[in-house]
């Protein structure tokens, strides 16, 4: 996976990849924003993702998602903030821990415990 020291670069970079469609996370499902319509969560996979701390040392970062929709081999971006105090959505924890990025030996559900496999 790339890494990119700030986040506008990610998302150029993804978009150069071929990842140029926007979802929005409600509740287990994604708003494809550009179809106007809902996937739901047994039908997208997340291919990569990556963290970036808050410019302003505030306690929420912000997390992009390369995503992948299976049924129609559509790839777009989810973006989402998360904090020390709010936990990530569990059917994204789900997807990381598939992918090796969530440990799920840590029961507090919180991004504190994403890691990226380049880190390893």
């Amino acid at each position: 996976m790339r890494t990119h020291p700030i986040f506008q670069d990610t998302i150029i970079d993804l978009h150069q990849r071929g990842y140029c469609e926007d979802f929005v996370l409600f509740g287990d499902d994604l708003l494809w924003v550009q179809d106007k319509s809902f996937i739901r969560g047994n039908n997208f996979s997340i291919t990569e993702c990556h963290r970036f701390a808050h410019p302003y040392g505030k306690n929420e970062d912000l997390v992009i998602f390369g995503i992948l929709v299976l049924c129609q081999n559509i790839k777009g971006i989810l973006m989402n903030h998360y904090s020390y105090q709010s936990g990530i959505p569990e059917v994204i924890t789900k997807k990381l821990s598939d992918m090796g990025f969530y440990s799920s030996k840590n029961q507090q559900r919180n991004y504190s415990i994403l890691r990226d496999k380049s880190l390893k």
